[in-house]
C-alpha cells in the first residue's frame, strides 16, 4: 500500500467510529468502542502535552464538556493521529501509565486506559503498519484496593509529619503532609486548593476542597492542620497574592551560604511535583520504605487511621469525596483483612498456640 494511501485509511479509521471497528478487528459493541476511542484521546492529547513541554496534570478537573473537546481535537487531524501513533515506542507507553498514575485515576482505569491504547497499536503491528509491537511487555498495575497503594502505619505518619527543619521548603511540606495525611485529600485536591478556600464555618476552620467532576465538599482543619498551613502562608507571605492564588507553590534557592533565601513561585504545585515532594520527605523520614509511597498511600493512611479509630464508613466517604460507599468499603476491607487474617489464626495452631 502506498504510504499516502495508508496514511488516509488508518487516519480516517482512527477519527470515524465504523473505521476504529476495522483497526481494532473486533465486532465492538458502541459502548466498548466509545472507551477505545476515548483511551486513544486521551494517551495522544498526553503525547502532545509533553512533546510541547508541558504536564498534562489538570485532566481530571476538566469538565466532561472540556475533555470531550481536548479528545475531539486530539483524534481530529487523522494524518498527525497515525503518525505518532506509528511512532509511538514502549517508553512513551510506559510515560503515559506512570502519568495515570500520578494524575490519580483508579488502579482499574489506568489498566483498561492502558489496555486500550495496547490493543491500537497491536493492531496495527499485526496489519503491517508497524514493524513492532511496542506494548508488549508493558503491564498494567497490580490490583490492590483503589489505586495499589500502600497505607502507612499510626507510628510511620507521625514519623513523616515530625518533619525536621525550619527553612521554606520544610515549613511548607509539613503543611503540605498534615493536609494530606490529616484530611485524605487527593494530589488534584491539594495543588488546586487557594487562599479564598480557606475560611471558618459554624466557629471552625475549613477547607472549600474541589474534587472529581468539579464537586465540592468541606474539609475541617484540625488544631494541628490549620497551623502549620499558617505557618506556612506566613512564612512565605502568601496572604499578599490574593484570594485566587495557590496555596501551595513551588520555591527557588537564590544566593549562596549566609546570603541564600528561598523564594515562592507564582504558580500552583502540579501533581509530578507533589509526587516528588513526598518520596524525598518519605527517603528521610522512612527510608525502609523506598519508594513504595505515593500520594495516594497518604490519602489510603487517612482512610485506615480513621476506621480503625472508629469513624464510620459515611464519615470517611464524605471526608475523602466518595461518590460510591463501596469504594470507601474497600479500605476498610483490606484493613479488616489485614488485621484478622487467617494467616495469623494458623500461625498460632503451628506455633503451639502462641
Amino acid at each position: 500500500m502506498e504510504g499516502r494511501e495508508l496514511t488516509t485509511r488508518l487516519g480516517t479509521d482512527l477519527a470515524q467510529a465504523g473505521g476504529l471497528e476495522e483497526v481494532l478487528a473486533g465486532q465492538l459493541s458502541p459502548h466498548t468502542l466509545a472507551a477505545y476511542r476515548r483511551d486513544v484521546g486521551l494517551f495522544l492529547h498526553f503525547l502532545r502535552e509533553v512533546r510541547g513541554g508541558r504536564t498534562p496534570d489538570d485532566w481530571r478537573e476538566l469538565s466532561q464538556a472540556e475533555q470531550a473537546a481536548v479528545l475531539s481535537a486530539a483524534l481530529g487531524d487523522s494524518p498527525a493521529a497515525l503518525r505518532e501513533l506509528l511512532a509511538v515506542t514502549r517508553a512513551h507507553l510506559v510515560a503515559f501509565r506512570s502519568w495515570l498514575v500520578k494524575a490519580g485515576f483508579a488502579v482499574a482505569t489506568v489498566n483498561r486506559t492502558l489496555a486500550g491504547v495496547r490493543a491500537i497499536v497491536r493492531e496495527l503491528h499485526l496489519r503491517g503498519l508497524r514493524p513492532d509491537n511496542p506494548g508488549n511487555g508493558v503491564k498494567g498495575l497490580r490490583s490492590g484496593g483503589e489505586s495499589g497503594a500502600i497505607a502507612l502505619s499510626t507510628d510511620q505518619a507521625r514519623a513523616l509529619l515530625a518533619l525536621p527543619g525550619e527553612d521554606l521548603p520544610a515549613v511548607r511540606d509539613r503543611a503540605l503532609l498534615g493536609l494530606m495525611l490529616r484530611n485524605g485529600l487527593r494530589a488534584a485536591e491539594v495543588v488546586t486548593l487557594t487562599l479564598g478556600d480557606l475560611g471558618e464555618d459554624q466557629g471552625y476552620r475549613v477547607a472549600r476542597i474541589h474534587g472529581k467532576g468539579r464537586k465540592q465538599r468541606v474539609a475541617k482543619l484540625a488544631g494541628p492542620t490549620w497551623e502549620a498551613l499558617k505557618a506556612w502562608i506566613d512564612a512565605a507571605g502568601r496572604t499578599a497574592s490574593g484570594e485566587e492564588a495557590p496555596v501551595f507553590v513551588p520555591l527557588r534557592k537564590y544566593g549562596r551560604r549566609d546570603r541564600a533565601r528561598w523564594l515562592a513561585w507564582e504558580r500552583p504545585l502540579t501533581t509530578q511535583a507533589l509526587w516528588e515532594i513526598i518520596k524525598r520527605r518519605v527517603r528521610k523520614a522512612l527510608p525502609d520504605l523506598g519508594e513504595s509511597i505515593s500520594p495516594h498511600s497518604l490519602r489510603r493512611t487517612f482512610a485506615t487511621i480513621a476506621l480503625e479509630a472508629g469513624a464510620s464508613l459515611r464519615r470517611v466517604q464524605y471526608a475523602m469525596g466518595h461518590e460510591d460507599p463501596r469504594t470507601t468499603e474497600r479500605y476498610d476491607r483490606a484493613r479488616e483483612n489485614l488485621a484478622d487474617n487467617a494467616a495469623d489464626y494458623v500461625t498460632r495452631v503451628l506455633n503451639g498456640g502462641r
